[in-house]
């Protein structure tokens, strides 16, 4: 997790719906957001920027992830020969936020944040070039996502 870097946009996902539908809990919510993230003391903190506007959000990482390694049988193999895996790396818990996300956080909220890549069967931070956050709770219902960086 040390080497995880988080690219520098983050991206609301939406649907047809729009944004005062899919963003249930952010004052004023935009379709990206300029994006820093820090990671300490077992602590995700990931800072949301667009304009004037801000807020962060902070993921305590559990104690217990889940991993998924899949051969999608593409034919790609690794580096290491094999096949190229598509992997998965989940984390859930609960959040506290600040700024923009203050209105949603009524009561717990919970985070599912999923780590996206390929690679083989050992694990690299390089292996992971994507992530998606899920937020859920009383008064919020969002997803963001994005790359991460190197």
């Amino acid at each position: 997790m040390k080497d995880i870097r988080f690219g520098t946009r983050a991206f609301l996902f939406a649907t047809e719906a729009g944004l005062e539908e899919d963003a249930l809990g952010i004052r004023d919510p935009k379709s990206d957001y300029q994006l820093s993230g820090s990671f300490a003391n077992k602590l995700l903190r990931l800072i949301f920027r667009e304009g004037s506007s801000s807020g962060s959000l902070t993921l305590p990482l559990p104690l217990k992830m889940e991993q998924f390694k899949v051969d999608i049988r593409d034919g790609k193999q690794s580096e290491g020969g094999g096949p190229l895996l598509y992997k998965e790396w989940r984390f859930e818990g609960l959040l506290n936020g600040s700024g923009i996300f203050k209105p949603g956080l009524a009561g717990p909220t919970r985070y599912s944040l999923i780590f996206q890549g390929r690679g083989n069967g050992c694990d690299n931070a390089e292996d992971f070039s994507h992530w998606r956050l899920e937020v859920k709770g009383q008064k919020a219902r969002y997803a963001f996502y994005g790359k991460l960086g190197k």
